[in-house]
């Protein structure tokens, strides 16, 4: 089973548009995931009936996520859970960032609470982005400064790709790091940064990447590999800990030197 996740609009287009959106990104099985949005009549509104079927239909038992537009959509979901008498969870989260975010960690086999940390940190790539400069209230996800997202291609340098991992001896354990360039034309976009997180979800270790010298991310976000802003030829620095960290570095390598799936 998986997180259930229920999308809440007041647009059953524009729910139905996100969830594709998201869909592009899942390179698994998708998680249980129930639309609640638009009225019966096809106009524009919300209904607690049709959220606490959409409830219902996803609640495997690991726990239900909600994401909802605007306004009375926050309404209409506090109603459908007070009446079920449901522990679903109303996210923050951005609308199509937020779903697409959850959906990835969902199909990885995230619980929920890691399910809600990635879809609530979900807006950091697009503030680094534009260049907001604030962090996450969790300090978690890219850091607050934009630094690790403004891809500059003039002072990227070409680091020469290490035959093996490095063995790094740190306080609390031993850790594995290498270095890699990336081939792939577009770099770490949206697909590729999905499929990156899926395979490092795989593996019992916890995976850190840095683009160019800049701030490491951890490599199970979708959002925060995204926000790296790596591009072709620039170098990603992979450094991994854990019960499986040399297996997880070298899938990871192996599926930056092939291109990342594209």
């Amino acid at each position: 089973m998986s997180v259930g996740i229920v999308v809440v609009s007041h647009s059953r287009a524009l729910a139905e548009a996100a969830v594709e959106l998201a869909n592009i990104m899942v390179h698994a099985d998708a998680p249980s995931i129930a639309i609640a949005a638009g009225l019966d009549d096809g106009g524009f509104g919300t209904d607690a009936t049709q959220i606490m079927s959409a409830i219902e239909e996803v609640d495997g038992g690991d726990g239900v996520v909600i994401f909802v537009d605007m306004g009375s959509a926050v309404m209409s979901a506090q109603t459908a859970i007070e009446l079920l008498d449901s522990d679903a969870r109303i996210l923050s989260a951005p609308f199509v960032e937020g779903i697409t975010a959850g959906m990835v960690a969902a199909a990885t086999g995230a619980d929920l609470a890691q399910v809600v940390k990635l879809a609530e940190g979900s807006l950091n790539a697009k503030a680094q982005a534009v260049g907001d400069d604030f962090a996450s209230e969790s300090g978690e996800g890219c850091c607050g400064n934009g630094g690790c997202c403004a891809a500059d291609n003039s002072t990227a340098t070409s680091v020469p790709v290490p035959s093996s991992a490095t063995s790094v001896h740190g306080s609390e354990s031993a850790a594995c790091e290498a270095d890699v360039e990336i081939i792939n034309e577009i770099g770490l976009h949206a697909r590729p940064a999905g499929k990156l997180a899926q395979l490092v979800s795989e593996y019992d270790a916890v995976v850190e990447i840095s683009c160019d010298g800049r701030e490491s991310v951890e490599a199970d976000s979708m959002m925060d590999l995204m926000a790296l802003g790596a591009t072709f030829g620039q170098t990603l620095h992979v450094r991994a800990s854990g019960a499986q960290k040399e297996e997880a570095l070298a899938a990871v390598l192996e599926f930056v030197r092939s291109g990342m799936g594209e």
